[in-house]
């Protein structure tokens, strides 16, 4: 018997959302050369390195983008650790501005009580 494989049967596409579909595809397309009478082994092989060169650019890509994804998170873990770090400088800041604030009140209620017995008398 002979072999119908044609290279039209393997698509070298770099489209990630038929990345999957297509090795599915192959492994089934591998499957039916394996198990004819004649096995073209360097159709075979050139086969094989086109799926791993599909593959390895996949990785390649799903690393890229991952690195991506950790440098965006790192970027945006020191913004936000920055904010906090001010927000909580403001605090402190609210915080001794509110006990002045109390001091000074004491003090003018205190200056009020004298000032009114200096008056009575």
């Amino acid at each position: 018997t002979t072999n119908n494989y044609s290279r039209s049967n393997f698509n070298n596409n770099d489209n990630t959302t038929s990345n999957t579909n297509d090795t599915g595809n192959n492994l089934k397309d591998l499957s039916n050369l394996l198990s004819s009478d004649e096995i073209d082994y360097k159709k075979l092989c050139k086969q094989l390195l086109r799926e791993n060169e599909s593959l390895r650019r996949r990785i390649k890509e799903l690393e890229e983008s991952e690195k991506k994804r950790e440098q965006d998170f790192g970027r945006e873990k020191r913004s936000l650790q920055r904010n906090i770090s001010e927000m909580e400088e403001e605090l402190k800041i609210m915080n001794d501005i509110k006990a002045d604030n109390m001091r000074l009140k004491d003090e003018n209620a205190a200056l009020i009580r004298v000032i009114s017995k200096l008056s009575k008398n």
